[in-house]
């Protein structure tokens, strides 16, 4: 599927929601544009254990290919489930 035009907001509600759906903890968007070019925002949650933490890392690359049309630039550790990234350098 080919990327569209997406705000990073709405990016990062998305990325909330699918980490919700797989009953993510803490989950925190963090609006850090004034701090870093890197980025508009940090999403970050907790999960309990390493197939909870798979499965979100999983969610969240479903849920914003689904309703966003975007597919990652970059993900790190989803498999092993002890932490992951899932960059949308969007």
């Amino acid at each position: 599927m080919e990327n569209k035009e997406v705000t990073s907001k709405e990016l990062a509600l998305a990325v909330c929601k699918a980490l919700a759906d797989k009953r993510g903890k803490d989950i925190v968007s963090m609006y850090v544009r004034e701090k870093t070019d890197l980025c508009d925002y940090f999403v970050v949650a907790s999960g309990s254990n390493a197939p909870q933490i798979r499965a979100m890392g999983e969610r969240v690359e479903e849920l914003v290919e689904k309703e966003l049309g975007l597919v990652p630039t970059r993900t790190e550790g989803v498999r092993d489930g002890r932490w992951a990234v899932v960059d949308y350098a969007t």
